[in-house]
């Protein structure tokens, strides 16, 4: 297959793992839990509601009675890409610069999850969750300068997980979950065919794909004194066999234009590597784990802290199997990250709690010449707030709000479409609104 052929669905479906099964870095939705976004995911040791399972499902056996719970988050990414020299390599080998204007990337989406806990005698606690947990996306301006590399980006994803725990001891407890998956993905961005950095033999591609996938996700909970407790938690790896269809729009005349012009076998090999055809990959999405403590440092304030691992090197490369063409491959070379968060949740009244948080959260990406404008992976800091209503003896309202700050990330990408250099700066940052309602029976 032609190399830009190769490199352009390469780029495309690296977004799929990019917003991967996993908590870490990427720009993957975390937010699964309105009281634990309001402690910025600190107090997963804390159990304070259902929602703990999605993190430690251990953590249901610490729960008094059956409780359901349901949730809304609003997402809302800032993103602005500010060009500094993209260039195309023609086919002479020479560089010219690429056409096109700056862009805004940036989208807002409403993520909602549902949980349902069920005591099952004195020592097991059954659960089930529903999650929308990774449905983030870009979306460019027709004609920017890094439309070869980007236009639109769309990942959603459901996790049905079944859950159960067990208290071992009177301090010590475990629980399991199983995660069931489906994943839907559409990613497009336009095709260089004259290779001179302009708009005026730009192609298309569109890639849909989808797949299922099944992992597992683990903890103990340790109440090692009345008023400190340590948790423990593993998300298992996930492999994925995405398949779907890759889409091509081409040039109009092409075929009359290059024909004219000499190129007749050109045309026709393009009308034969361009043809819509199927594709697959298979993704090996990293593990991730987790350590926690919950402290009630008075009768008014309990405070907490969380370390988290994502062993995000597995995405070492990405290979893609094509119907017509062998297979390609794309070099990702992504690192392990560690996330630290912190928080502090203050009893204002026997129906009030306020919440607050801070995480550092520092990226996968290793360098700007990995970097892809599809989703800006790079360092953030989180500041958090957040608030429990004790609306009457069973019923609970939580309300959180996130900003997010992002390094600016740089891109100077030279490897991920042939021929395209996207050298430029994105200016990001991200807002979360949540808010959940809790009925414990």
């Amino acid at each position: 297959m032609d190399s830009k052929l190769s490199k352009s669905l390469l780029t495309m479906a690296s977004a799929v793992a990019l917003a991967s099964l996993s908590q870490g870095a990427g720009f993957q939705i975390m937010e699964q839990s309105v009281s634990g976004l309001g402690n910025a995911f600190s107090g997963a040791a804390g159990a304070e509601d259902v929602s703990v399972m999605f993190y430690n499902p251990a953590g249901l056996a610490r729960l008094d009675g059956a409780q359901t719970q349901l949730d809304a988050h609003y997402l809302i990414l800032e993103a602005y890409f500010k060009n500094n020299g993209s260039t195309t390599t023609t086919q002479a080998g020479t560089k010219v610069t690429t056409s096109g204007g700056n862009s805004g990337g940036g989208f807002q989406t409403p993520v909602p999850s549902t949980y349902l806990s069920l005591p099952l005698g004195s020592r097991f606690t059954a659960g089930l969750s529903v999650n929308c947990p990774f449905g983030l996306g870009t979306e460019y301006d027709d004609g920017w300068v890094g439309r070869y590399m980007a236009l639109k980006s769309e990942i959603r994803t459901f996790d049905v997980s079944p859950a159960l725990a067990v208290k071992l001891t009177d301090t010590l407890s475990f629980g399991a979950a199983a995660d069931f998956y489906y994943i839907d993905a559409n990613l497009t961005n336009d095709i260089d065919f004259n290779k001179d950095g302009t708009p005026l033999f730009d192609g298309h591609a569109d890639l849909k794909a989808d797949d299922t996938a099944f992992g597992y996700h683990l903890g103990f909970q340790w109440q090692a004194t009345p008023r400190t407790r340590f948790g423990v938690a593993y998300r298992s790896q996930v492999t994925t066999h995405l398949s779907g269809n890759a889409n091509f729009t081409l040039p109009e005349d092409y075929l009359t234009v290059l024909t004219g012009l000499g190129y007749g076998s050109t045309a026709n090999y393009i009308r034969a590597t361009y043809a819509d055809q199927g594709v697959g990959a298979e993704l090996d999405l990293p593990a991730s784990a987790s350590i926690n403590v919950y402290h009630n440092l008075t009768d008014k304030l309990d405070v907490m802290a969380d370390v988290t691992w994502t062993d995000w090197s597995v995405f070492h490369s990405l290979d893609m199997d094509f119907d017509i063409a062998p297979t390609s491959s794309q070099l990702e070379n992504w690192q392990d990250t560690v996330r630290y968060s912190a928080g502090a949740t203050y009893k204002w009244s026997d129906s009030l709690k306020i919440r607050g948080g801070v995480a550092f959260d520092p990226a996968a990406v290793r360098g700007p010449e990995y970097r892809t404008p599809r989703i800006p992976d790079a360092k953030r800091f989180w500041i958090s707030t957040g608030l429990n209503w004790q609306i009457n003896q069973n019923s609970f309202l939580d309300l959180a709000y996130v900003h997010i700050f992002v390094d600016d990330p740089e891109i100077d990408n030279s490897i991920h479409t042939a021929g395209q250099h996207l050298k430029g700066t994105i200016e990001a940052y991200m807002d979360i609104i949540s808010v959940s309602y809790t009925y414990r029976f």
